[in-house]
């Protein structure tokens, strides 16, 4: 198959023509292309000739080895199934002419072959990794390569491809281009992806390295390589390969950065040296060229015919004057400038030198003289027009004569309202000229700005100024951002009110009134406030508009205050006051102004901090507060404990909302705001520790108590009593209280009573509960004071948790720290915890274990041992199983759950499997043994409980079969004290295994006998109910019994009488004595003298002696 149009048979074969060299090796650089168009023979065509042709076409080049680095793995597999030595030979070849173009080539040429490089490498070396899908889809590498292969040797293709890569790391380190640093980099990385055996030698190579090389390069330049390591190292780290490497690339990446913020730093010093540099040189030019007058001219008629001119010089100056000169007014700025300098950088200084002066003999002369010395030569121009702005006055800073005193023309009045205020200006109007009568002060009707002459300030009466001041002031109101820019206005309200009264008063009047001084001074302040009233009420008019004005208006307030030594009684604390009313009653959600406002103040008085809790629970302001609330707390440390009570306060509102509202923000602080978090801690735990203190008594009894105190009366010296005499009013009915606590410094000083409701207990201990979300170690002090709470606190208490443990889960450290240590008194709540933590399925091993070691160390809530046991050993089996047995009461949830315990503690059979059990027939306790357990220690797990643990053996019949029990019945008989239960569980079992009969009326009974049974009250009971359980099997045994105990036998259950004596006849045999002297005890000869003569002695009308060892 040839790539290449077939030529016609005529003509002779001509060679493709480059064109179709190139089309075909960018084709192979193609994702598309197809692997056997890559590995095919004929591509080693093209490629021979564009990388072996002595051709300097670099676009070709660098297309060609593009297209080799893709082609060559499958040329290599080619080789390595094929067998051809000629043509890899041919591939050889182009492998030398790829390292000679690395090695020596051009710049360009190199960064092309570094590409190359990296698939050589990679294809010479054993693919080290497993993952699967590479398996399905090998990759070419050496493992393709036969150990006899005729001409690939793996070896030396192994050291070639470890010397390329040696080749690579040291250009990294000495290459002093920019470009090919980067392009070594960025191949490195990508090799480490598919050759991890690589990975250590890269990341080594990459973490030493620094621009040293790069030295002589631009900023930019070294900054772009500096990303290029920086990006491949941290890709690197996301590998699985690079996962051991993660510190040392951590602490080279941190070195880096503030390398490249020192290279930062000092380009930027660089930059503004060469600029300050510039200036200077363009100043000293300018200086040359027209001299220290000609700075900042004036524009003047002949601007124009000089910018000619101009252009007429540097058209002189043009080395081609046959070239057109382009309109640079066209270009961009910043092109402009960049072309400027680059090309100022490139001009020699003899060629730049010569040019100037050619620019400076061509300028016209008026380009350099002053516009007043026109030459008379040039055509007289149009005067230009006046373009001189206006001088910017400083209202604050200008001294009002007469003449400026009316400033009504200079607001325009509000259509609407210019007719309705007709009236109230010409009163103004007249006022103010009564004002000004007694200063002799007069208007010059006609008289304009332009011609007027600022004359010296006279000074007024305090009248006069309050007039002006209130007008101007009023004006300026009414006028609003309509009559002037809120950047002249607003400064000047709020300076004419806090500088415009006070000061002036304090310094003339005195003088004039002597020891009237006072009296004009409250004159003053009253007329001030009146001033302060008329902008109050225009800041109120639209709130949020006028906020600015507000600001700068306090300010100005506090400004004057401090300047002038007020301490007590300040305007600016009642004007604050009455604004923050103002916007406690009219602010809303969006008035996010009021934020910003607070923010500016100058100094915020404590008690208006407290005022923001009436915002934060109103549900229209809620937002609003509690952003100001913890704006305030955050960034103005003056006022931050105070809001910080508020917010601290409100986290035990009884609103939810609210309440939920304040632990939200305050949650955010903990732990990572370090003066706040013990603050919050303390108060959270404050709140816990309420929880102890018992509700008070209702008030019904504490009137009557208080009333039987006073009923008792006093009585005097003479043996009078007392009368008491209500003279008082009855008191008046008590304020009601806020629905949260009051803080103060932390702490609750009022408003927070002890809880009586689940509410209560929940605003109590919600902020310590959301606090362990983020911080669980707060659970082992809330665990801690879980026993001294109130009955009631404690079950609202376990009822409130569960969502935070479900939040954490059994996983979480906190958690599983809290298990293994929970201090004592608190072992209901973390039942509770663990059967919340649980969900009902079986607790993790680990858990379990923790429990086991606190149990170790102090006796545990009966609940806990249900739990632990199975997975106990057997010792704490014997020590702990008490616990569980306490715990039945006859509901069937409890029996059954005791039945898992037992078939968990219990070994199984050695013949049975169907027993689930983990335990080892060393490490668990038999069923024999459990029986005897539960027999001995019957008084200390009580008798009625002992009684339906025994029940529960029987009902497990895998467990305790017949010969289970006959084994216990043996082991029981022969201890030292039989247990009392034990004649019961023998009638039990009868009863409920008939197989067992015989073996208790031949051996269990006679064994009895012989231990003198009838001694022990208990036992005798239970042994004359066994023998009429398994008569006539038991008459054998009845009859080894002595006189006095066979009577009583037959005294205790008459109805043993006749059968015993029907088997006594026909059983006697020969010895008729004995058969009398039982028939005798019996009583059958005589019922009435047998049960009327001699009592028989029962065990209980006896005293018990210790009975016989067996």
């Amino acid at each position: 198959m040839s790539y290449y149009p077939p030529q016609p048979p005529s003509q002779a074969p001509a060679a493709p023509s480059s064109s179709s060299d190139l089309d075909l090796v960018s084709a192979l650089s193609q994702p598309s292309t197809q692997p056997a168009l890559k590995a095919n023979v004929q591509a080693v065509e093209p490629l021979s000739r564009l990388l072996l042709s002595s051709s300097t076409d670099l676009a070709a080049t660098k297309l060609a080895l593009a297209g080799f680095a893709t082609a060559y793995p499958f040329l290599f597999r080619y080789a390595s199934q094929s067998g051809d030595h000629a043509w890899w030979t041919r591939v050889v070849n182009l492998k030398t002419a790829v390292l000679q173009q690395w090695r020596s080539g051009s710049p360009g040429a190199k960064v092309a072959a570094v590409k190359v490089l990296q698939r050589i490498i990679q294809t010479q070396s054993n693919a080290g990794t497993a993952d699967p899908r590479l398996a399905r889809n090998p990759e070419p590498n050496l493992s393709l390569v036969r150990a006899n292969h005729p001409f690939l040797k793996i070896a030396a293709l192994e050291d070639e491809a470890n010397k390329l890569l040696g080749e690579c790391i040291t250009t990294l380190f000495t290459s002093a281009s920019p470009d090919l640093v980067g392009a070594v980099v960025a191949s490195l990385a990508t090799l480490v992806k598919s050759r991890p055996q690589y990975v250590k030698l890269v990341v080594t190579s990459l973490t030493n390295w620094t621009p040293a090389a790069l030295a002589g390069q631009g900023a930019a330049q070294v900054k772009s390589v500096e990303k290029v390591v920086r990006i491949s190292l941290s890709h690197l780290v996301k590998t699985s390969h690079a996962t051991s490497f993660s510190t040392q690339i951590a602490d080279f990446l941190a070195l880096q950065s503030q390398r490249m913020d020192a290279a930062a730093l000092e380009a930027r010093r660089a930059r503004d040296d060469e600029a300050s540099r510039k200036r200077a040189l363009l100043a000293s030019q300018i200086d040359d060229v027209g001299g220290g007058d000609s700075k900042r001219r004036r524009l003047n008629p002949a601007a124009s015919t000089a910018s000619e001119g101009t252009t007429a010089a540097f058209r002189a100056a043009n080395l081609n004057p046959g070239t057109a000169t382009p309109s640079i007014a066209e270009l961009p700025l910043d092109m402009v400038v960049d072309l400027l300098v680059a090309t100022l950088q490139n001009v020699s200084a003899p060629v730049l030198g010569t040019a100037i002066d050619t620019v400076r003999r061509n300028l016209p002369a008026s380009s350099s003289a002053d516009t007043h010395d026109r030459p008379a030569s040039l055509p007289p121009s149009a005067p230009a027009p006046d373009v001189t702005p206006a001088p910017v006055i400083d209202p604050l800073k200008l001294d009002l004569g007469a003449d400026e005193l009316d400033l009504r023309a200079e607001v325009p009045p509000e259509p609407a309202r210019a007719a309705s205020e007709e009236a109230d200006d010409a009163a103004a109007a007249a006022d103010q000229a009564a004002a000004f009568a007694a200063t002799g002060l007069a208007t010059r009707p006609g008289a304009g700005a332009a011609d007027m002459d600022l004359a010296a300030p006279l000074e007024m009466t305090l009248d006069a100024r309050h007039a002006v001041v209130l007008s101007a002031l009023k004006r300026v109101c009414a006028a609003g951002p309509d009559g002037a820019s809120d950047k002249v206005w607003v400064p000047l309200v709020s300076r004419l009110i806090t500088r415009g009264l006070e000061v002036e008063a304090d310094e003339g009047e005195r003088r004039r009134a002597g020891e009237g001084g006072e009296v004009e001074r409250e004159r003053a302040r009253r007329k001030g406030d009146e001033m302060r009233e008329v902008v109050f009420r225009f800041v109120a008019g639209d709130l949020q508009g006028r906020t600015e004005l507000a600001r700068l208006w306090l300010n100005e307030e506090w400004y004057a205050c401090k300047r002038r030594g007020i301490v007590e009684n300040r305007p600016y604390d009642h004007w604050l006051r009455k604004f923050l009313e103002h916007v406690g009653v009219a602010s809303s959600n969006k008035d996010r102004e009021l934020l910003q406002f607070l923010m500016d103040l100058p100094e915020i008085p404590v008690d208006e901090i407290y005022r923001l809790e009436g915002m934060a629970v109103n549900a229209d302001q809620m937002q609003l507060g509690f952003s100001t609330l913890r704006e305030l707390v955050v960034l103005r440390p003056s006022v931050r404990p105070a809001a910080l009570d508020v917010l601290l306060g409100l986290t035990t509102h009884a609103d939810k909302r609210v309440r939920n509202a304040a632990i939200m923000t305050v949650k955010k602080w903990v732990p990572d705001m370090r003066e706040l978090t013990p603050v919050v801690h303390a108060f959270a735990l404050e709140l816990v520790e309420r929880l102890k203190v018992a509700p008070p008594a209702p008030k019904e009894d504490e009137g009557a108590v208080k009333e039987g105190e006073e009923g008792e009366g006093v009585k005097d010296k003479d043996g009078e009593e007392d009368m008491k005499v209500d003279d008082e009013a009855s008191p008046a009915p008590d304020e009601p209280k806020e629905p949260f606590a009051l803080v103060r410094g932390g702490k609750v000083v009022d408003r927070l009573e002890p809880p009586t409701t689940l509410g209560g207990v929940t605003q109590h201990v919600e902020l310590l509960l959301a606090l362990c979300v983020k911080e669980p170690a707060l659970l082992f002090p809330l665990f801690e004071r879980y026993g001294a709470m109130q009955p009631f606190a404690q079950d609202a208490l376990e009822e409130l948790i569960a969502p935070l443990i479900r939040s954490l889960g059994l996983k979480h450290e906190g958690l599983l720290d809290l298990v293994g240590r929970f201090p004592a008194g608190s072992d209901k709540l973390m039942f509770r915890v663990l059967e919340i933590a649980a969900d009902k399925t079986k607790l993790p091993s680990n858990v379990t274990g923790l429990i086991r070691q606190v149990a170790a160390e102090r006796e545990l809530d009966q609940r806990f041992y249900p739990i632990i046991l199975p997975e106990c050993s057997k010792a704490e089996v014997v020590r702990w199983l008490p616990h569980v047995i306490k715990l039945l009461d006859g509901t069937p949830l409890k029996k059954a759950q005791t039945r898992s315990i037992f078939l968990s503690i219990i070994a199984p059979p050695a013949h049975f499997s169907s027993i689930n059990s983990l335990r080892t027939r060393s490490d668990s306790i038999t069923p024999v043994e459990l029986m005897m357990y539960l027999h001995k220690h019957d008084k200390e797990m009580g008798l009625k409980n002992t009684i339906e643990a025994i029940s529960i053996c029987f009902s497990m019949a895998d467990g305790f079969r017949p010969e289970i029990l006959a084994a216990f019945m043996q082991q029981a008989v022969d201890e030292p004290v039989i247990p009392n239960l034990f004649l019961r569980t023998v009638i039990q079992a009868v009863t409920t295994y008939k197989s067992l009969q015989p073996f208790v009326s031949t051996t269990l009974l006679s064994r009895l006998i012989a231990k003198k049974v009838w001694t022990v009250g208990p036992l005798w009971e239970g042994f004359v109910r066994l023998a009429k359980a398994i008569a006539p099997n038991s008459f054998a045994a009845l009859l080894q019994l002595p006189k006095e105990q066979l009577a009583e036998v037959v005294v205790k259950q008459p109805s043993l009488r006749a059968p015993l004596r029907e088997y006594v006849v026909k059983k006697g045999g020969a010895n008729h004595a004995r058969s009398q002297a039982v028939l005798e005890a019996i009583g059958e000869d005589d019922p009435a003298g047998a049960s009327g003569g001699a009592t028989p002695k029962s065990g209980s009308a006896t005293p018990m002696p210790p009975p016989l060892q067996a």
